[in-house]
């Protein structure tokens, strides 16, 4: 009998949303969610972007934690909700803070870049350039037709 009420009480604990274990349940997923929600923002690497919006996806609110239980934990721990997203937002912001850039030729100080020379040894470029220039004679109206 006494089995069958800690039983019971287990179970009792479990739906109650304000339980210890339903309030790190819930800690935990949040950390998670605003960690891969803005890993994705941040990563630079398309493969890890890509893994963490699946991650995200199955962090969604219902799977792991209630919506009922979701809002009741963040109304009653919306401190302690501030407290761990702004921590595991500025922890993927620090972790993905080295984002590949692009550097202009002026950040960099230097000329602006310029193109390679076109390649006109070739039988296709002596092709084009021989159309054109023909163009440019037909189309010239000096010239007499």
């Amino acid at each position: 009998m006494q089995a069958l009420m800690h039983d019971l009480g287990g179970v009792i604990d479990q739906l109650n949303p304000l339980s210890r274990q339903n309030q790190i349940v819930y800690l935990v997923w949040l950390a998670a969610y605003v960690f891969t929600a803005a890993a994705v923002w941040r990563c630079g690497r398309r493969w890890l972007r890509l893994a963490f919006l699946i991650l995200l996806q199955f962090l969604s609110v219902g799977l792991f934690v209630s919506q009922a239980n979701i809002l009741i934990l963040a109304i009653y721990l919306w401190q302690e909700s501030l407290v761990v997203g702004a921590a595991a937002m500025a922890l993927s912001i620090w972790t993905f803070r080295t984002r590949k850039r692009r550097k202009t030729a002026s950040a960099q100080g230097g000329a602006p870049r310029v193109p390679d020379p076109v390649r006109t040894d070739g039988p296709v470029t002596a092709t084009v350039l021989a159309s054109a220039q023909e163009f440019a004679v037909s189309a010239d109206p000096a010239v007499p037709r």
